[in-house]
Formats: C-alpha cells, structure tokens, sequence
C-alpha cells in the first residue's frame, strides 16, 4: 500500500512557516534564507491567501526591481494554490505537481494548514521507498527471509 501525504509529513515534521500578506519582500526573503526553505505561506485570519516561493522572487521580484524594504508579499505571491488532502498518496501528489507545474503543495484538512511538501520531499520519499523495495528483493533473492 503506497504511504499518504499524512505518512511524509509525520516523517518530514509538519513545520510550516506563514506570513501575513502585508510582510514585506525583504521579511520574507530573511524568513526563507534563516529556515532554509523554498516557499512561505501567506496567510491571514480568514485562511491562506496564497504562496511565496523562490521562483516568484526570480520571475517576478527581480524582473519588475521591486523594492523588497517596500513591496507587501500580496503582490507578488502566487494566488492560485493547489491545496492538497493528507490522505492523497506521494504519486498523486506528484501527479499534482507536474499536471499543475506547482513545486510545493500545502496540506490542508479541515481547514487546518499541516504542513507543506516539495517536490523534493516527494522525490526522497520516493527514492527512499524504492531503496527499500530493493533491499528487500535482495534479501529474499538471497534467502534472507
């Protein structure tokens, strides 16, 4: 049986980092730079609002010069999110990522934010999986079992 988003988020840690849409460019960089992470999630008292990741920096803060000590998150951010269930599987949620040519997925239920996953949480959980799988093939090829 193939593992839920709810399975990698437990395995990541569901650690997300939110914004409100009225940070500033600059706040958002330091926050993705100290944390080391590729998006943010800008969200107000109604929900989330939308996303900010590093792609929107290059294809839009840098070609439009944005002043980031100015510029409120809300202009740049990415509005149309694909939101995603804890129960959909890694592969779906591939699927997801490359149908919809988005790099990160919150996780939502019940309206509640679990986290956010990357193309590349998915692409290690894969590996990882896959690794497995081998190792255990291995084993009963040599008669391990």
């Amino acid at each position: 049986m193939e593992a839920n988003l709810k399975r990698l988020l437990d395995d990541k840690g569901g650690e997300v980092y939110t914004v409100p849409p009225q940070a500033t460019l600059i706040e958002c960089v330091e926050i993705m730079k100290k944390n080391q992470v590729g998006a943010l999630v800008v969200a107000d008292e109604d929900g989330l609002q939308g996303i900010f990741t590093e792609r929107d920096i290059l294809l839009k803060v840098a070609e439009e010069r944005l002043d980031l000590t100015l510029t409120p998150v809300s202009t740049v951010m990415s509005t149309e999110v694909a939101v995603v269930s804890p129960e959909l599987t890694v592969s779906e949620a591939m699927s997801v990522c490359t149908e919809r040519r988005h790099r990160h997925l919150p996780v939502v239920a019940e309206g509640k934010l679990l986290g956010v996953i990357s193309m590349g949480d998915i692409a290690h959980w894969l590996v990882r999986e896959k690794e497995d799988e081998i190792q255990q093939l291995v084993r009963y090829i040599s008669g391990g079992y």
